[in-house]
Protein backbone atom coordinates (compact mmCIF):
# COMPACT_ATOMS: atom_id res chain seq x y z
CA UNK A 1 0.00 0.00 0.00
CA UNK A 2 1.36 3.33 -0.64
CA UNK A 3 0.82 5.90 1.17
CA UNK A 4 2.11 9.96 1.52
CA UNK A 5 4.19 11.09 4.33
CA UNK A 6 6.23 14.59 4.32
CA UNK A 7 5.63 14.95 0.83
CA UNK A 8 7.21 11.18 -0.21
CA UNK A 9 5.56 8.28 -1.10
CA UNK A 10 6.26 5.57 1.25
CA UNK A 11 5.39 1.81 0.88
CA UNK A 12 3.61 -0.04 3.60
CA UNK A 13 3.34 -3.74 3.84
CA UNK A 14 1.23 -6.10 6.35
CA UNK A 15 2.75 -7.24 9.30
CA UNK A 16 3.93 -10.55 9.56
CA UNK A 17 2.39 -10.77 13.07
CA UNK A 18 5.62 -11.58 14.17
CA UNK A 19 6.94 -9.32 17.15
CA UNK A 20 9.29 -6.41 15.07
CA UNK A 21 12.49 -7.72 16.42
CA UNK A 22 11.69 -11.41 15.28
CA UNK A 23 10.52 -10.04 11.98
CA UNK A 24 14.29 -8.05 12.02
CA UNK A 25 16.69 -11.14 12.91
CA UNK A 26 14.62 -13.41 10.27
CA UNK A 27 15.09 -11.45 7.68
CA UNK A 28 18.76 -10.78 8.20
CA UNK A 29 19.32 -14.73 8.52
CA UNK A 30 17.70 -14.63 5.15
CA UNK A 31 19.66 -12.18 3.36
CA UNK A 32 22.74 -13.72 5.24
CA UNK A 33 21.65 -17.28 3.66
CA UNK A 34 20.80 -15.42 0.18
CA UNK A 35 24.36 -13.31 -0.16
CA UNK A 36 26.45 -16.52 0.74
CA UNK A 37 24.53 -18.22 -2.29
CA UNK A 38 25.15 -15.50 -4.91
CA UNK A 39 28.93 -15.18 -3.68
CA UNK A 40 29.53 -18.76 -4.20
CA UNK A 41 27.53 -18.79 -7.23
CA UNK A 42 29.84 -15.76 -8.41
CA UNK A 43 32.78 -17.66 -7.62
CA UNK A 44 31.68 -21.21 -8.58
CA UNK A 45 30.58 -19.50 -12.37
CA UNK A 46 34.41 -18.01 -12.61
CA UNK A 47 33.09 -14.13 -12.12
CA UNK A 48 35.92 -13.90 -10.15
CA UNK A 49 38.98 -16.38 -9.50
CA UNK A 50 38.72 -16.85 -5.43
CA UNK A 51 36.64 -15.69 -2.73
CA UNK A 52 40.09 -13.17 -1.74
CA UNK A 53 39.16 -11.15 -5.39
CA UNK A 54 35.29 -11.10 -4.27
CA UNK A 55 36.40 -9.89 -0.81
CA UNK A 56 38.41 -6.90 -2.79
CA UNK A 57 36.10 -6.07 -5.10
CA UNK A 58 33.13 -5.69 -2.39
CA UNK A 59 35.99 -3.76 -0.06
CA UNK A 60 35.54 -6.46 2.44
CA UNK A 61 37.81 -8.74 4.58
CA UNK A 62 38.15 -12.45 3.36
CA UNK A 63 37.41 -13.69 6.48
CA UNK A 64 33.76 -12.24 6.48
CA UNK A 65 33.40 -13.64 2.76
CA UNK A 66 34.28 -17.21 3.76
CA UNK A 67 32.02 -16.71 7.16
CA UNK A 68 29.61 -16.08 5.07
CA UNK A 69 29.73 -18.53 2.23
CA UNK A 70 30.17 -21.15 4.39
CA UNK A 71 26.46 -20.75 5.41
CA UNK A 72 26.03 -22.82 2.13
CA UNK A 73 27.11 -25.95 3.61
CA UNK A 74 24.41 -25.71 6.33
CA UNK A 75 22.15 -28.67 6.59
CA UNK A 76 18.59 -28.15 4.76
CA UNK A 77 17.38 -28.47 8.56
CA UNK A 78 19.21 -25.43 9.81
CA UNK A 79 18.33 -23.35 6.95
CA UNK A 80 14.98 -23.60 6.90
CA UNK A 81 14.82 -23.36 11.05
CA UNK A 82 16.91 -19.64 10.52
CA UNK A 83 14.45 -18.76 7.66
CA UNK A 84 11.48 -19.46 9.92
CA UNK A 85 12.64 -18.62 13.31
CA UNK A 86 10.43 -20.69 15.17
CA UNK A 87 12.67 -21.09 18.14
CA UNK A 88 13.86 -24.52 17.09
CA UNK A 89 17.45 -23.10 17.32
CA UNK A 90 19.81 -23.32 19.83
CA UNK A 91 22.32 -20.78 18.57
CA UNK A 92 22.27 -17.81 16.57
CA UNK A 93 23.31 -16.98 12.72
CA UNK A 94 26.53 -15.79 14.94
CA UNK A 95 27.02 -18.54 16.28
CA UNK A 96 26.88 -20.81 13.25
CA UNK A 97 29.35 -18.61 11.51
CA UNK A 98 31.84 -19.87 14.13
CA UNK A 99 31.50 -23.00 13.77
CA UNK A 100 33.86 -24.82 11.76
CA UNK A 101 32.19 -26.39 8.26
CA UNK A 102 30.68 -30.56 9.72
CA UNK A 103 29.09 -32.65 8.06
CA UNK A 104 25.08 -32.34 8.03
CA UNK A 105 24.58 -35.15 10.54
CA UNK A 106 26.99 -33.55 12.55
CA UNK A 107 25.25 -30.28 12.73
CA UNK A 108 22.14 -31.78 14.62
CA UNK A 109 23.54 -30.93 17.64
CA UNK A 110 22.18 -26.96 16.91
CA UNK A 111 18.56 -28.08 16.93
CA UNK A 112 16.72 -28.26 20.03
CA UNK A 113 14.98 -30.94 19.46
CA UNK A 114 15.50 -33.86 17.56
Amino acid sequence: MLRRHSGRKEVHVRSSGLPRSTAKKTASNSIALALAHFWYELVELGAYESTTQLADVLDVNRSHVSRIMRLTSLAPHLVEALVQDDGSLETSLTQLLKLPPQPWHAQKSCIGRP
